[in-house]
């Protein structure tokens, strides 16, 4: 029976079997629930509260393109500088592709 070939883990290890060859810890997508993410009830009223004022993706309008943000981009990272979780300049509201296409380059 094949295999899936190995993923890569956000240590840089190699996932295989659901467990990564460097730090041995990975079990899935996250570890830890939303809540311990910083994405509790007050991240959710925040994002509400964001995207009812910035309902558009800022980086589809610098192209020139018109489309609803559903998420909101941390410009710093939480765990980089937790004290803007809830700071609306540093929070950009984004489509899922350019969200995930953001993300994906480690921004």
């Amino acid at each position: 029976m094949p295999t899936a070939p190995p993923r890569a883990c956000p240590c840089g290890g190699l996932i295989r079997e659901g467990k990564c060859s460097k730090c041995t810890k990975y079990k899935g997508k996250h570890e830890r629930t939303s809540k311990q993410r910083g994405y509790g009830y007050d991240w959710q009223k925040f994002r509400e509260y964001v995207l009812g004022i910035e309902p558009l993706c800022k980086d589809c309008e610098e192209r020139g393109m018109v489309k609803a943000a559903t998420e909101l981009h941390h410009i710093r990272k939480i765990k980089d500088a937790p004290h803007l979780r809830l700071d609306q300049n540093n929070v950009r509201p984004l489509c899922d592709e350019c969200h995930d296409a953001r993300t994906a380059r480690g921004e």
